[in-house]
């Protein structure tokens, strides 16, 4: 694969000198393909090409570097005519058998024990494809070579996959590196399944979760449950029947390319309660302002929630009365605190889903509820009582049994412990809380790649406000509206 390197280790040794380059004998390039086609290591080229001929590499273009190589050999020899025209070769093939670069290391001198390693180490390919190394003399005079060693280091790169628009491979022009078990997520990062009968068959479908997609025919095999939404199209479309503009990856809130979160404004605000906390190791009073906002599943569901708006902060006295009056702050600066007692944080704690409903909203769109005693990544805090279930907090579970309450861009209350997650005050017997294990169904966030224009002044930390119309062509655009 491109990326990776070699090393060649090599020696080399002669004891008579040469008598000119008039009795060398040139080896013709249709020689050469044939040797590199008949040697062992070739069947993999074969097999993944199909039946290859050294006529079929024999062209202009095929054998131009190779040419190149063999003029080096020469101008070497001739400049060094008292040695054997005789070298370490290293030739490197593209996918389509064309010679992409080389390497030359000619022999040393008369009775002298050459190591080629200095000449022939950390070498990088540069294309996909293949390398051929050989040793080659074409004077009279005998030569030999010794301990040949190729030592290969792989590069990043494991596989490079091309796909048409609905998923299908490119299989011509896609690579994968020799001797790694195989990728099943591809497309999308969407698991393929594939080759998982007995007889080497399989659905040669991708799994998103909710749904299996097809490829080859680039459509859903059953029906997608916001069918009303988008009358317009069948409900066994994928991405609007426009997978070059549109990605379905059945995410969670709709967000831009920059991590924002999309949000269309309510026009009302609220102040919160106060609650204290510390600045500057001062003992400080805080209270919130926020606007009531709605944000978007990557479905088009409208969910209600809340943004920072700023924060006022009263320094207090020891007994706990007001030092002096409140000085307004910018809330980000307190995202931290702003956490533990609504619902699920979002945007760096500058947005939270703050009801029960819009959390349950959120849950039946994006989340599958696991069976009781399985652990899943997110976790939700329920408060059940004569009316029934009341999600009261969602976060994610981190594996030492701590909880992030954050979005996938920003953490804001990491590491947090149960009783900052639910509150040891909370632990009403009255409410009976328990919690709930969900998995997401799949994919990460639904991300819009388009232009659009934020209201001005409202559009800060992590939450881009637009107006109506605006939040409809992007739905629209998405295909979800």
């Amino acid at each position: 694969m491109a990326g990776d390197k070699i090393d060649v280790l090599g020696k080399s040794y002669y004891f008579q000198n040469t008598a000119g380059t008039g009795s060398n004998s040139n080896v013709p390039i249709i020689d050469l393909l044939t040797s590199f086609l008949n040697a062992a290591s070739a069947s993999g080229a074969t097999v993944s090409h199909g039946a290859i001929s050294p006529n079929t590499i024999n062209t202009s273009g095929g054998v131009a570097g190779i040419n190149t190589m063999l003029s080096q050999q020469t101008t070497q020899s001739n400049a060094s005519q008292n040695k054997p025209k005789a070298f370490f070769n290293i030739i490197f093939f593209d996918e389509q058998f064309k010679a992409t670069d080389y390497r030359i290391s000619m022999v040393g001198n008369n009775s002298t024990v050459k190591d080629h390693f200095s000449e022939l180490q950390n070498i990088m390919a540069e294309k996909n494809g293949y390398v051929y190394i050989y040793c080659s003399n074409e004077s009279p005079e005998s030569v030999f070579f010794d301990n040949l060693q190729v030592v290969h280091t792989r590069g990043t790169i494991l596989e490079e996959t091309h796909y048409y628009p609905f998923g299908l491979t490119m299989a011509g022009i896609s690579s994968k590196a020799a001797g790694n078990l195989e990728n099943k997520y591809k497309y999308n990062g969407k698991e393929l399944q594939s080759n998982e009968f007995s007889d080497g068959t399989g659905l040669e479908l991708y799994d998103y979760g909710a749904r299996l997609q097809d490829p080859q025919l680039g459509r859903w095999w059953v029906q997608d449950k916001f069918t009303d939404v988008y009358v317009a199209l069948t409900p066994y479309h994928y991405a609007a029947n426009n997978p070059i503009k549109i990605v379905d990856e059945a995410g969670q809130i709709l967000h831009d390319t920059k991590g924002n979160i999309i949000a269309t404004s309510n026009g009302t605000t609220s102040t919160s309660s106060s609650f204290e906390g510390s600045m500057g190791g001062k003992r400080v009073s805080i209270t919130y302002k926020s606007e009531d906002i709605t944000i978007y599943t990557d479905k088009g569901t409208p969910i209600h929630a809340q943004r920072a708006v700023e924060a006022y902060v009263t320094e207090l006295n020891e007994d706990g009365t007001a030092k002096g009056p409140a000085v307004t702050k910018p809330a980000s600066q307190f995202s931290g605190l702003n956490s533990n007692c609504y619902g699920y944080a979002l945007a760096g704690g500058n947005v939270w889903i703050r009801d029960g409903e819009s959390i349950e909203q959120l849950i039946a769109d994006e989340y599958t509820e696991l069976p009781e005693g399985q652990k899943g990544k997110f976790s939700v805090i329920y408060w059940n009582s004569s009316k029934g279930k009341d999600p009261v907090h969602a976060a994610k579970n981190n594996a030492d049994g701590t909880y992030d309450q954050d979005d996938a861009e920003n953490k804001v209350n990491t590491k947090a412990g149960e009783g900052e997650f639910w509150g040891e005050n909370r632990k009403d017997p009255l409410q009976n809380p328990t919690v709930s294990q969900y998995n997401r169904k799949n994919g990460d966030h639904k991300q819009y790649k388009g232009t659009y224009e934020p209201l001005p002044k409202v559009s800060v930390n992590g939450v881009n406000i637009v107006d109506k119309k605006e939040i409809e062509k992007i739905l629209k655009n998405l295909g979800i509206q």
